[in-house]
């Protein structure tokens, strides 16, 4: 049995709902039903609160105990988001509850899939967020919420979705699709209206995600998106490393990490997947970085984002090293170059003091794999080539005197 606490705060509505065992037992929102939209003079500063202490007082009164809270994690307005998040951050933390944090776009999808049951077996749901000029971020997904097209923005033109379309039926919703009616052309476009995004539709992604112990870091995840959607539009190139790294694809373009065992800890080797990329100048055809993370991303889930190039790859664990959005000079990287000789060996001498289990020597770090002899360092000049290139080529001689252009460098104006 689990009870969920779910708080939507993407768009203009604001809404707040209380799960057990999936079924809605409490929900409350701002919407004007006759509208379909927002009730005027609300925001969600001021209703969240009270809309969050009904449903509290809702579970007291009847002695029903929380487990989780829910809340949609975008994308979507950067206001609403953050006045959502840290008011689930709040509950979770004081109630010492699981945090679940959902994407917006597949909560998009589950009215369609509960009102519409009779779409096409091989039909695609396309839900849309409206963003600036004729912009959306938007992704495909299955009738079962497999994702084909994953996470991003896409500037809406005719030829957007044209090649799905060629295969598929796609159904088009949300509040950036009114403007992609008169330039979406295709017979197979269907535009679904009155669709809102609400919290009660939240159950059964976050009831799954609750079954799987799939739960987010209730202390650090707001500060770190707040940096991230602020790095949009205030600094020309951004450096995402290890933890970091995944943290920026998960927010910015949809893409999920994956636990693997034992941890990938150690010196591998690599190479570069891309030529006369000004990051990589000067590097040997192979070479060294370390790793340490009991997560993943895999190559497969990068190459569904059109906007993404996989720069540098590992074939051994450690897999893709290197990604970039090169248009936005956005650079993600789940490696370590910037660790000095002793690093691994602290956090092997600390795994080991712990008594932790099946801590395994760092891969190709000490001589012979004998932790008594001291460490080889084969990433040293790697380290000064990549932070250096970075430095001069994407942030000192490429970044505009007046950022208010940084947009129209983006735009290609």
């Amino acid at each position: 049995m689990s009870v969920i606490l779910h708080i939507e705060t993407s768009t203009d509505l604001c809404s707040v709902a209380v799960s057990q065992d999936s079924a809605i037992i409490f929900q409350t929102d701002n919407l004007k039903e006759k509208e379909g939209t927002a009730a005027k003079g609300t925001n969600h500063a001021s209703i969240l609160g009270v809309m969050v202490d009904e449903a509290l007082s809702f579970t007291d009164n009847h002695a029903i105990p929380f487990d989780a809270v829910a809340v949609s994690a975008g994308p979507g307005s950067y206001t609403g988001l953050r006045i959502g998040v840290s008011m689930a951050k709040g509950v979770a933390y004081g109630r010492n509850l699981k945090l679940i944090g959902l994407p917006t776009l597949e909560v998009q999808c589950v009215p369609v899939l509960l009102v519409h049951d009779d779409l096409p077996d091989d039909a695609l749901l396309c839900p849309m967020l409206d963003a600036r000029r004729m912009e959306v971020y938007t992704a495909l997904y299955t009738r079962a919420l497999k994702t084909v097209q994953p996470i991003a923005p896409v500037v809406v033109d005719e030829h957007s979705f044209e090649e799905q379309l060629k295969e598929h039926p796609i159904y088009f919703f949300g509040n950036g699709v009114e403007k992609c009616k008169s330039i979406i052309l295709h017979p197979n476009a269907h535009f679904l209206d009155g669709v809102p995004l609400l919290a009660k539709y939240m159950s059964p992604l976050a009831e799954k995600k609750f079954l799987r112990e799939e739960f987010e870091d209730v202390a650090y995840w707001e500060e770190i998106t707040e940096i991230m959607e602020w790095s949009k539009t205030n600094v020309f190139s951004t450096f995402h490393i290890c933890w970091g790294a995944l943290a920026g694809l998960y927010y910015h373009y949809g893409i999920p990490k994956y636990d693997v065992a034992p941890k990938i800890f150690g010196v591998y080797k690599h190479h570069v997947c891309t030529q006369n990329e000004w990051l990589f100048k000067g590097f040997d055809d192979e070479f060294y970085v370390p790793h340490s993370r009991h997560t993943e991303i895999r190559k497969e889930d990068i190459e569904k984002v059109p906007e993404l190039t996989v720069l540098a790859e590992s074939d051994d664990r450690a897999g893709v090293y290197a990604i970039a959005n090169l248009t936005t000079r956005q650079f993600f990287i789940t490696g370590h170059a910037e660790y000095d000789p002793l690093s691994l060996k602290a956090e092997y001498d600390r795994d080991m003091a712990a008594g932790l289990k099946d801590v395994e020597v760092p891969l190709n770090y000490y001589p012979d794999d004998d932790p008594t002899k001291a460490p080889i360092v084969r990433w040293r000049s790697v380290a000064n080539l990549l932070f250096s290139n970075w430095m001069n080529y994407y942030v000192y001689q490429e970044t505009p005197y007046e950022l208010d252009s940084l947009f129209r460098f983006q735009d290609g104006i």
